[in-house]
């Protein structure tokens, strides 16, 4: 009868271990010298670490399939000012925590500050700011591929 109680005492410890963890029973020890190289410009959402809590992989971008917080991991976190919300199936999916367009230092209108974010990363302009709340007065895409203007244009025939 102690043998069972004990056994079944382990059993508990073990699953309450495990559920605050949220590891998956593959994890086994870490070692982040065999953690896959990553290039941060392809991590569009941000940074963060696996589900064994390990290796560094990229978070979940605007729009992908995520885990609600407190369930067990299957996608992935979501990205730097980002939240898991329930879509319309009722499973997660990233959304922006700040809505609103917005107007970057590119003269460019973002439909929140996430889009603007992933721009960053994905164009590689790291120095890309919030300009404005709101959209932008003029827009540098109604320029089309000129952008702006410059100062001494000449007509050429």
């Amino acid at each position: 009868m102690q043998l069972v109680a004990i056994l079944l005492l382990g059993c508990l410890c073990l699953a309450s271990t495990q559920e605050e963890n949220k590891k998956p029973e593959r994890c086994g020890e870490c070692d982040r010298n065999v953690c896959p190289k990553l290039d941060h410009k392809e991590c569009v959402g941000g940074i963060t670490r696996d589900v064994c809590e390990c290796c560094q992989v990229c978070s979940q971008k605007l729009g992908d399939s995520c885990d609600f917080e407190g369930s067990p991991r299957k996608y992935g976190s979501c990205g730097k000012n980002m939240k898991c919300r329930p879509n319309k199936a009722g499973s997660g999916q990233c959304s922006c925590i700040h809505t609103g367009e917005i107007c970057g230092s590119n003269t460019v209108t973002y439909k929140n500050l996430c889009q603007l974010m992933e721009d960053s990363i994905k164009t590689g302009d790291l120095g890309l700011t919030v300009r404005s709340m709101g959209p932008c007065e003029t827009d540098a895409r109604e320029c089309g591929d000129f952008g702006v203007f410059p100062k001494n244009l000449q007509h050429v025939q």
